[in-house]
């Protein structure tokens, strides 16, 4: 089995986006699509979870998510339990760029495995992506393609 990175560099790695802004949306898709990373787009984690359900090579099955942080602690929860070893990028208004260090014990209590201010910085969420991809165990590839 390939690492998430290994799976990055053959064009397998797959990322949901759940965002309540369209235009947020198709520009961080663009940007990952750009980086050779497969991306699909819905409004929220509900959607992106509910997408889940189609399996391991179905509509989901994601190796990493990308998420508004809102509401969606039960959604997130749901992800990790359909889908064990995925890894959670969040972003928030709430976090402040100049110090997302001070979030960082809230991940947890967030759902994330990784938290960034809003709107996004494409060269820091593309930084986090490499971090978050050399999460990604040869476990979660195995049960992916199980």
């Amino acid at each position: 089995m390939m690492s998430g990175l290994e799976n990055w560099a053959a064009g397998r790695l797959a990322v949901s986006v759940a965002a309540p802004d369209a235009r947020e949306r198709a520009w961080l898709c663009r940007l990952l699509e750009a980086a050779g990373i497969h991306c699909r787009a819905y409004a929220d984690a509900r959607g992106a979870v509910t997408a889940m359900q189609g399996g391991a090579r179905g509509a989901g099955a994601p190796d990493l998510l990308v998420t508004a942080l809102r509401a969606e602690r039960d959604w997130l929860r749901l992800a990790r339990a359909r889908s064990p070893g995925l890894v959670i990028i969040g972003f928030s208004p709430l976090i402040r760029a100049n110090d997302p260090g001070r979030f960082a014990p809230l991940r947890g209590l967030l759902g994330a495995d990784y938290v960034l201010p809003s709107p996004v910085d494409g060269a820091e969420l593309l930084a986090v992506l490499v971090l978050a991809a050399s999460d990604i165990s040869d476990s979660h590839a195995l049960y992916r393609a199980s």
